[in-house]
């Protein structure tokens, strides 16, 4: 389910972000994971994928809260600007001043070809954009269905990210974010 190929993520990509060693074995992975959490997060956002139940609404929200704590958020984005970076000056790819022209979209997203460092923090702050759509639309999702449990569950969740996306925006407005 895409619940658990999100909770997986979350456990995963911390590590490998984090690991010592060859960036350039370990970008190929990097790269494929995170295109693959960007389409379902579209998918999500987009409503081209929809909840069928309380249940799974609340799931699906446990699932991208984590997600998003995972790779959106402002130490996550972070380190996945400084794994990248790490991987082209290893490699000695980046050297090109001209940035890329096309316009990022989940079709064309890679780590694999970026021409400048740029180009890098366009794709992080993508990441970070598409990420959020799906955890603003899982929120709306969650809000939008009845239930006092379901309620005081998202309460308590909204208790502890506010705090969180107050701070990684704050960054962001100030210009110290990632990405």
């Amino acid at each position: 389910s895409i619940c658990g190929f999100f909770q997986l993520t979350a456990q995963h990509l911390p590590p490998l972000l984090q690991t010592k060693g060859s960036r350039k074995e370990l970008l190929p992975e990097l790269d494929l994971l995170v295109k693959s959490v960007l389409e379902q997060c579209y998918a999500i956002s987009s409503d081209q994928l929809q909840p069928c139940s309380s249940l799974e609404d609340l799931e699906l929200y446990s699932a991208v809260h984590a997600l998003y704590f995972a790779i959106a958020s402002e130490e996550p984005a972070h380190l996945m600007a400084a794994f990248v970076t790490e991987y082209y000056r290893a490699n000695g790819v980046w050297g090109d001043d001209k940035r890329a022209d096309d316009t990022i979209s989940i079709s064309n997203f890679t780590f694999n070809h970026l021409p400048t460092s740029n180009d890098l923090d366009d794709h992080v702050r993508f990441v970070r954009e598409i990420t959020l759509q799906a955890f603003s639309r899982a929120l709306k999702s969650i809000a939008s269905s009845p239930g006092k449990l379901k309620c005081e569950t998202l309460l308590n969740s909204l208790l502890e990210t506010l705090p969180q996306l107050c701070q990684d925006f704050d960054c962001c407005f100030h210009g110290y974010s990632g990405g």
